[in-house]
């Protein structure tokens, strides 16, 4: 099948290496970064089917990877736990 749409390179692990479950939310935008204060960073902000969405951070992590695979799982938990159109988080 011919592809009708664009491609490009990205340094973003979330979108090139960690696979997510595209059924309970949409990955909106993110941003990846590293300093030495701050180590591995990654802002992810994601939205389900119903317009509910939210922002994840992390910070200080040892590694790329390991920042997304974190992110992942704190994004599934969170929309797996929505109840009633509200999401609630306990630890």
């Amino acid at each position: 099948l011919p592809f009708n749409g664009y491609r490009h390179n990205s340094t973003n692990l979330f979108y090139t290496y960690v696979k997510y479950d595209k059924k309970l939310y949409t990955i909106i935008g993110s941003k990846t970064g590293s300093t030495q204060a701050a180590g591995h960073v990654l802002i992810a902000t994601a939205r389900d089917k119903a317009g509910h969405e939210v922002i994840c951070s992390f910070f200080g992590k040892i590694g790329a990877v390991k920042t997304c695979v974190d992110i992942r799982h704190l994004l599934n938990r969170t929309f797996k736990l929505q109840r009633k159109g509200k999401l609630t988080l306990s630890l």
